[in-house]
């Protein structure tokens, strides 16, 4: 029997690093669909569940903390990591949240990227 591929969506508003992160995630075995803004990610997320949702938080949107609490909402069961610019301890202060599973702060390596990705899916891929 096949495994199935663990799904995740990537919202992230720049083309660059939207296809970046896409062409790294896809090249490594997960089926990954994209979203450049909250509206096309909360089409996404009512329409199919995501084992993981990578998003990217910038400083001046309440739109990005919106989306990420509307996901958790339809799916709490999905595991999310943050991307942004900020230092850990500073988004922590200034978004008031500390609902994700991993943090990431750009610019992201490969690597860190992947490796990151494993460690929150790990629940997923013993299933």
């Amino acid at each position: 029997m096949a495994k199935t591929k663990l799904k995740i969506l990537i919202i992230e508003s720049d083309l660059v690093f939207r296809r970046s992160l896409y062409k790294v995630l896809s090249k490594n075995d997960y089926t990954v669909f994209v979203a450049a803004n909250d509206t096309e990610a909360r089409e996404l997320c009512e329409q199919m569940q995501f084992h993981l949702v990578i998003i990217d938080i910038r400083y001046s949107s309440t739109f990005d903390i919106e989306c990420l609490r509307h996901l958790r909402v339809l799916h709490p069961d999905s595991k999310v990591i943050i991307i942004s610019t900020f230092r850990r301890r500073e988004f922590e202060k200034n978004f008031l949240t500390t609902d994700f599973d991993s943090y990431l702060m750009k610019p992201v390596k490969r690597v860190e990227l992947l490796k990151t990705v494993r460690q929150t899916l790990l629940p997923f891929s013993t299933v």
